[in-house]
């Protein structure tokens, strides 16, 4: 049987291996004036881009207080962790939160200055830099937080509301179809914005990082993360949600059909068989109050992409009513 205590430090080892990647990385040289060079950018840039950018989302889990450390020029500080009204201890653990949910894309990497974007689906925001090309490894140049709807309706003013779009959507579909459809959305707009071969334009303009995007940034990571102590406090669907995590952990069907109030034709063994990588040191995402019971997102730390959903009834002993592995960018391949 699975044991719930060793998740969270596995997920410790899997952040620190990113880490311990990006440090090998090796110092960036220093230089008082980025130069885009417009040349095509080789293969083998591409290759060290896709690296380094990949080591930054480990370094934003592990320590974001040490992003311009390991990828920015000596001196500058092109990404700024701190969020509005939190303190040193907070925005580090809610850049963690973001990062642990984001997705890499790629925009300008043959020519110019290449960007990528991390998007999270939760808080349906991006994080937009831009890496200098003209050093042997790409350098960070430049780091804005945008909420996706400035990619995907760059005509409207994007909406004021404290909750992501999909969260206001809940009452028109299914959270597995509303979320899916709200990042194909956002993915979109990133690769309309930023075509992955565009040459850069050498006066690209800087993308806002108005503080109203970072509050409201803040204040939605904050909720999401408050959820999870929410679920740790609620003792009736902490105990069975962990049972139902040892159930899928180990691929034994029984055990997770016993915890089901009576027979279901939720395709339990399809998720049990699922790939074994994808069912081991799951942790919760989030915990949401849905109608009849609550649901709970499950993933890995170093995954971003697949989750696990658990629905549970409002009964006073909580039964699992539903369950399904669900690709939060499976739409956004379709396109």
């Amino acid at each position: 049987m699975t044991t719930t205590g060793r998740r969270c430090p596995t997920g410790l080892l899997l952040a620190a291996f990113w880490l311990l990647a990006a440090c090998a990385a090796g110092p960036v040289p220093a230089q008082t004036t980025p130069q885009f060079d417009q040349r095509t950018i080789s293969e083998d840039f591409v290759l060290r881009l896709v690296q380094i950018t990949t080591s930054l989302r480990g370094v934003g889990i592990v320590d974001s207080t040490r992003i311009n450390e390991f990828f920015a020029r000596a001196g500058s500080s092109p990404f700024t962790q701190r969020l509005p009204d939190d303190d040193a201890r907070a925005s580090p653990v809610l850049w963690s939160y973001f990062f642990r949910n984001t997705q890499l894309y790629y925009g300008h990497v043959r020519h110019g200055a290449p960007v990528v974007g991390y998007y999270d689906p939760f808080s349906d925001f991006w994080l937009i830099t831009r890496w200098d090309n003209s050093t042997t490894d790409p350098v960070l140049v430049q780091a804005g937080l945008v909420p996706s709807e400035v990619l995907a309706d760059p005509e409207e003013p994007p909406e004021e509301s404290p909750l992501p779009t999909w969260m206001r959507d809940m009452d028109e579909g299914a959270l597995v179809k509303v979320l899916p459809e709200r990042v194909a959305r956002a993915v979109g707009g990133f690769e309309a914005r930023f075509p992955f071969a565009a040459r850069t334009p050498a006066s690209m303009p800087v993308l806002s990082d108005a503080e109203s995007h970072r509050e409201r940034f803040r204040n939605r990571l904050s909720r999401f993360f408050s959820t999870l102590l929410a679920l740790q406090a609620d003792t009736r669907v902490s105990k069975i949600y962990l049972d139902v995590l040892d159930a899928v952990e180990d691929g034994d069907p029984l055990a997770l059909r016993r915890l089901f109030d009576g027979p279901t034709h939720m395709p339990v063994t399809e998720v049990v068989s699922f790939p074994d990588p994808f069912r081991q040191d799951l942790e919760p995402v989030m915990y949401l109050p849905a109608e009849g019971g609550t649901l709970v997102l499950s993933g890995r730390i170093d995954n971003g992409r697949w989750y696990l959903l658990c629905a549970f009834d409002d009964a006073q002993s909580p039964n699992l009513g539903g369950i399904a592995y669900v690709d939060l960018f499976a739409r956004a391949e379709e396109r």
